[in-house]
Parts: C-alpha cells; structure tokens; sequence
C-alpha cells in the first residue's frame, strides 16, 4: 500500500506518477514551469514528460529543465523516505515547499556562480525571461509559489 495516498500497490511507477498525491505535485510543477519559460508550451505533464522531459523543450531551456525534473524527483523521494523512516505526515504542500526550496537555493546558487565568472548574461539568458525572477547588477529577487 503507498504510504503517501494511501491506496495503490507501492511501485516505483506508483511512487513517482501514478499516486495522485504525487500526480497533484507534478502538475503544480508544470504550472511554475510555465511561468519561468513565457513563451514556451509546456505540456500537461504525462508519464512521458516526466520520464522524458526533454523531448518537450527547446534545448537552451535545458538548464531549467533538468533543475525542475530533478528537484520534483528528488523531493518526491525525500519526502516518501519521510513517511516511510521517520513517520513524517504527507501532506502534498510539504512537498511544494520542499521542492521550492530546492529550486531556489539551486537558483541563488547559480546565479552567485554566474556573478563570481562575469557569465551573468548567460545566466539571465536562461533564467531571466521570467517575471518570477528579477536580476539586477549583483542581485536576483525570486518569486516562487505554487
């Protein structure tokens, strides 16, 4: 039984897609996606965006591709081992916020990174293009929420 909703036999297919808990997440995800590459379709996520997400995609949208997909995987299972080890209550926001976290450290990270190598151009080349993010000289400003 999935400890997540609860109902369904506990497979990897279950644990990452077919859980509607999870299913919820991941459209969570695709609508954030959306606002951080304007411009772009981004597909309601199925099985085959999630397993392949970059057939969907440009390839200079990449970068922020594998930063969502990642960050939505890795926290999909850092919350089940959670419930699973540390008795943790699921609660679908908890993984939202997880997952925030992760993109906007990962993001502040890059963009440190970028400032340090004079490759802030390139930065706001990929990740600039959203109104969720704002970069000035040495700052970046984020406006995640899902």
């Amino acid at each position: 039984m999935c400890h997540l909703c609860n109902s369904g036999r506990e497979t990897v297919g279950h644990l990452f897609w077919h859980c509607n808990k999870v299913r919820q997440f991941w459209g969570h995800v695709y609508q954030l996606l959306q606002l951080l590459v304007p411009g772009h379709q981004v597909p309601v996520p199925e099985l085959v965006d999630v397993v392949n997400p970059f057939q969907s995609f440009p390839k200079a949208l990449f970068p922020v591709v594998v930063t969502f997909h990642g960050f939505a995987l890795w926290s999909v299972w850092k919350v089940y081992l959670g419930v699973v080890f540390d008795g943790k209550a699921f609660h679908v926001a908890t993984l939202d916020e997880l997952f925030l976290s992760f993109v906007s450290a990962h993001i502040h990270i890059l963009f440190r990174s970028a400032c340090k190598g004079k490759r802030v151009a390139k930065f706001v080349k990929v990740w600039g293009g959203s109104p969720l993010l704002c970069v000035s000289n040495d700052c970046i400003e984020l406006s995640l929420h899902m």
